[in-house]
């Protein structure tokens, strides 16, 4: 699955956008997972910060990063995709800000809709395709909009088992790393998520839309129709999740994936 040139498109690969898939590549980047193309270098990704350009990507044993630190447990608790809901979810922090808000002018609304992962709770309040919830804040202090409840009552964190029910995980980068990715890839829910634009040990540069993940818009507005679309093509939906799957398990399960990390 991992070598069907048709699925690196930019389109969802369904009905006769398959035909036009190869028109839709954008440059020969899209493709450089192809092994007859391994000699193209892929489009850099930024490291933790953008105040930190000079530095190129950190290696860092894979083995240790606290982003692996719950795939036992998705192995243990997930279930099958045919048992899961078809609905997006999202849980995390009110990270993620990237410019200096000014509180004395903006609304609470404004501050919320200028900060990708407040905005997508507030878009989606009342959807029945996307649950979405903030649980804390850390750098904007920040509570409920009128009418708009963005946080999970106590601000409870939900558990991996709790998360592994819905068959779509929405994969959003905070300050940082989407530190959530490597496990929302092993499950065997579909991953919807904006392009990664950091880059770390798991490579994320290598990771193709509508290959291993459901690609969203930067500015969110076209989730539910990503659910839709989910909803519709649920064969191709689990496909993905699949080749996600296997993703993940290669860098870090696989009997060779020690022996890869010592090399490097």
């Amino acid at each position: 699955p991992f070598l069907n040139v048709m699925a690196r498109s930019r389109t969802p690969p369904t009905g006769t956008a398959k035909a036009a898939a190869a028109d839709a590549v954008d440059s020969a980047y899209a493709d450089a997972c192809h092994p007859l193309h391994l000699h193209i270098p892929r489009l850099p990704l930024t490291t933790v910060d953008r105040t930190f350009d000079q530095y190129s990507p950190v290696i860092w044993d894979f083995h240790a990063s606290r982003s692996n630190e719950p795939l036992d447990e998705i192995l243990r608790d997930d279930v099958p995709w045919k048992k899961k809901k078809d609905v997006a979810y999202w849980r995390g922090a009110l990270t993620g800000v990237r410019e200096k808000l000014d509180r004395d002018v903006l609304t609470d609304e404004e501050v919320c809709d200028r900060i990708p992962r407040c905005r997508l709770v507030m878009l989606h309040d009342k959807s029945t395709l996307v649950d979405a919830r903030l649980t804390r804040t850390i750098d904007v202090p920040m509570d409920d909009l009128p009418g708009v409840p963005l946080f999970t009552r106590g601000n409870k964190k939900t558990t991996y088992k709790e998360q592994l029910q819905h068959k779509a995980l929405i994969v959003m980068e905070g300050n940082d790393l989407a530190t959530g990715l490597r496990w929302s890839l092993l499950s065997r829910s579909v991953v919807m998520m904006p392009p990664p634009e950091r880059t770390s040990w798991a490579m994320e540069e290598w990771l193709e839309p509508w290959t291993h993940y459901i690609p969203l818009n930067r500015n969110l507005t076209n989730v539910e129709e990503r659910v839709h679309w989910m909803r519709e093509n649920d064969m191709e939906a689990r496909r993905i999740a699949e080749r996600g799957a296997l993703f993940a398990y290669d860098l870090v399960l696989h009997p060779s994936a020690k022996k890869d990390d010592d090399d490097v």
